[in-house]
């Protein structure tokens, strides 16, 4: 019987499929297994690229400079997201194209609210300048010394310094060595000619850095603030910005020369200096790029230049209009708005964004 029994449930373990269905089961078993090890390969496979493209800046939705992700994330300029520079370290990196004209947050003064917001001009060895991305309007424009208030020609933002001027005696007025340097081949070969021409009074005005003028943008983080950017300043940041070899100069002279009248002010060349004009540049600065140029008429045509032109009899000192054009014109012109240039104190760090700005330290 025994016997019988044990023949019977061998020929049904056999006959009947239970092996064959355990082995199906474990079959399964082991692709499931498998497939599931094939996810995870997967999903790490895809972490390492996603972390291989960040740490390389390549930005996997199809745009290049990606400057999300880690603090390792660098653009073409070579400063890291996150990391903290001087302005040496920015006037030692090569590729300013992406620094120059850059946002820059954190920067407060009394007249803040006049301003949209600041961009990184130019940097030397020891100072970041900053300017206003756009024109301020004539409530935020300081009076003269003396309490003249500025002209407005009719829109709140074309503003000429017909009342002004008359706050100032000239030249005499620079005494700041820091000032002075701004414009300073004029001031190195022409400071005893104190003359009383309106373009001296002009500049006096546009580089009074007195509390009461300029000096209300210059907030906690600033040595200074200015009317606006010099010409000497202006062609250092476009030429290092677009590695241009030096291509647009200034260089100051005596008008009599050419026109009769000792009228000492600069003349500028856009051809790397091997030929000078009077009364503006042959080539225009890149109009596309509103760190010199505001194209957009709105609000004024043209950002006045802290600097005298040897043309027009002592009257006339520089602007760049909305097409980039670097020209001279009379002071009280109806068409021109002020950008106020800042310059930070040495000690300031700045912290480079995710964003491409960067934030004051």
């Amino acid at each position: 019987m025994l016997l019988i029994l044990a023949g019977v449930c061998i020929s049904y373990i056999v006959n009947g499929g239970i092996i064959n269905k355990t082995q199906v089961a474990m079959d399964m078993y082991e692709n499931a297994d498998k497939k599931q090890q094939d996810i995870i390969n997967e999903i790490d496979d895809y972490m390492k690229e996603e972390i291989s493209n960040n740490n390389s800046g390549e930005d996997t939705s199809g745009n290049e400079n990606n400057t999300g992700g880690s603090g390792s994330v660098s653009d073409s300029t070579g400063i890291q997201v996150g990391e903290v520079v001087t302005a040496e370290d920015i006037a030692n990196v090569e590729d300013k194209s992406d620094i120059y004209g850059a946002e820059v947050k954190g920067y407060d003064c009394e007249n803040n609210a006049g301003v949209e917001s600041w961009k990184l001009f130019y940097a030397d060895s020891e100072n970041v300048y900053l300017i206003a991305s756009n024109y301020i309007h004539k409530d935020y424009c300081p009076d003269g010394r003396k309490g003249s208030s500025i002209y407005d020609n009719g829109n709140g933002y074309k503003l000429s310094m017909n009342n002004v001027i008359d706050d100032y005696n000239g030249l005499s007025d620079i005494t700041d060595e820091r000032i002075k340097k701004l414009n300073s081949d004029l001031f190195n070969k022409y400071e005893s000619k104190t003359t009383t021409l309106v373009d001296r009074k002009v500049l006096s005005y546009m580089l009074d850095i007195s509390e009461e003028v300029w000096g209300k943008f210059a907030g906690d983080k600033a040595e200074y603030a200015i009317g606006g950017p010099t010409l000497e300043i202006l062609f250092k940041s476009y030429n290092e910005k677009y590695n241009t070899n030096n291509k647009y100069q200034a260089i100051a002279k005596n008008g009599y020369e050419t026109i009769g009248v000792e009228v000492y002010g600069y003349q500028i060349s856009s051809d790397g200096g091997n030929r000078f004009e009077m009364g503006g540049a042959r080539e225009n600065l890149n109009c596309e790029d509103d760190l010199y140029v505001i194209n957009d008429t709105e609000y004024a045509l043209a950002m006045w230049v802290a600097s005298p032109s040897c043309d027009g009899s002592g009257t006339n000192v520089f602007f760049v209009d909305n097409y980039g054009g670097i020209c001279s014109i009379y002071y009280d012109s109806a068409i021109v708005g002020f950008r106020p240039l800042v310059c930070l104190k040495s000690t300031i760090q700045l912290e480079k964004q995710k964003d491409g700005s960067f934030l004051l330290k």
